[in-house]
């Protein structure tokens, strides 16, 4: 269960369960969450909501606001320790508006990364924005959702150029060979030139 003081959200799969069915239950003190946000936050990053329980109690003279939700994860989708934490605490950051709400937050599930390495994509397309590229970040969002092999490979290459732990010249300069030459045979694959322009606009990035 991860949270502040007036918050706590827990991510769970029940015994019995669906391999792919788990439950997301917020905890609220004193104020009530609407299901109009909680909803599409569960959506933002990548959870198919099937059922929702709402429930109101007193403790020691405090209201709490619980909000049961059965969840479905993304198609081939398994949770790992560190990705779960990644996205509950998401989650948390985005009740709380600390997170950016879009469809980059998916990314956590489909992909595999990290909340910091879901920022850096985010950051690429809005600078791409910037620059007059010619597709929305939504669309953007859309692409790389559709290719998260391809946005984890475009993670790598961004770790092998920057990583300041990589300090010998010759073995950073390798490793950033071997990761745009990966994404390069990746592209390969791509049937929709759309999504192969959004990717080569990263890759040039």
């Amino acid at each position: 269960m991860i949270g502040g003081e007036q918050m706590r959200l827990a991510f769970t799969h029940e015994v019995g369960s669906e391999d792919d069915v788990w439950r997301v239950r917020v905890y609220s003190k004193d104020t009530p969450i609407e299901l109009a946000d909680l909803l599409p936050t569960l959506d933002h990053v990548g959870l198919r909501a099937l059922d929702e329980h709402p429930y109101r109690f007193e403790l020691d003279d405090v209201e709490v606001f619980v909000y049961d939700v059965g969840v479905r994860l993304p198609s081939g989708v398994h949770l790992d320790r560190r990705t779960h934490d990644e996205v509950v605490a998401t989650l948390i950051g985005l009740l709380d508006g600390e997170v950016e709400a879009d469809g980059f937050n998916r990314l956590l599930l489909l992909a595999g990364i990290t909340a910091a390495q879901v920022n850096v994509l985010r950051a690429y397309a809005k600078y791409a924005h910037q620059i007059g590229f010619t597709f929305s970040q939504s669309y953007i969002e859309g692409s790389l959702a559709g290719l998260p092999h391809l946005a984890r490979l475009l993670v790598d290459l961004f770790e092998a150029k920057f990583d300041p732990d990589r300090p010998d010249f010759d073995a950073r300069a390798a490793a950033v060979r071997e990761a745009r030459e990966a994404v390069i045979a990746a592209l390969d694959a791509v049937p929709s030139l759309d999504d192969d322009r959004v990717v080569r606009r990263f890759l040039a990035l």
